[in-house]
Formats: C-alpha cells, structure tokens, sequence
C-alpha cells in the first residue's frame, strides 16, 4: 500500500477532517489500493481512517488493531 494522503487531500482539508471527526469517506477509487490489515480493497464509500503518518485503513480494521495493540501505532510503519 501506498501513501495516498497528498494525492487525495491538500493539508487544510485534513485539518479540517481531523477536527470534525476520525474517519473520512471514500469518494475516489484508486488502483492498487488495500487496506493491508484485511487485503481487502478500499472502494468507493467504504469509511477509512488516516493516521499521523499518512497511511490509511478501514476505518474497523485500524480501530481493532488499535484495541488490539494498546496504542496508535501504524501497522505499516509503526508511526
């Protein structure tokens, strides 16, 4: 999976997303994008959640590994 944080969003509108709440909506489909915890593909209307580093997840998906671990830490690169 690759970082499609800039290529999706500029920084004020992540900013805004990030206050009004933790997850944001598909609305673009992308080729080659999964989500690496389940392999499945992220489409269009699926919720996702971005963390600090840039990376991005189904948003059940980052939110079980986050209950799991115990803390925020990026499955990909442990930001």
């Amino acid at each position: 999976m690759f970082n499609l944080l800039p290529c999706i969003f500029n920084k004020k509108t992540i900013s805004n997303i990030k206050e009004t709440k933790d997850y944001i909506v598909i609305n673009k489909d992308f080729e080659n994008n999964e989500c690496i915890i389940c392999l499945e593909p992220m489409v269009i209307n699926d919720k996702v959640k971005i963390l600090e580093c840039g990376h991005m997840y189904h948003y059940d998906c980052i939110n079980k590994w986050i209950e799991k671990k115990g803390e925020i830490n990026c499955p990909l690169c442990s930001k």
